[in-house]
């Protein structure tokens, strides 16, 4: 699974897929491994890795409070929304 986007993307939705279509053409075209890139959804992505039967292990851990930048910190994060604590 690579991830595409982010928080703050896709000001342009048109620019960051035509240049997403070209890639993913231009891999599959190139490519010598046994590889597929196309786009998906999390549930299709979580359904192919479930039909593979593996065994994933479990995180209880919690990453927060995190710093992406010298001065930004997610610190009440789940504080703000709520269904993310689920």
């Amino acid at each position: 699974m690579i991830p595409f986007g982010c928080d703050f993307t896709f000001a342009n939705a048109k620019l960051n897929f035509d240049q997403m279509d070209l890639i993913i053409k231009y891999f599959n075209k190139h490519n010598t491994a046994n590889i597929t890139v196309f786009y998906s959804t999390p549930g299709q992505y979580f359904e192919a890795l479930k039909d593979q039967e593996i065994e994933w292990p479990v995180s209880y851990d919690d990453m927060f409070p995190y710093g992406d930048n010298p001065q930004d910190y997610w610190t009440g994060y789940f504080t703000s929304r709520q269904a993310a604590k689920k």
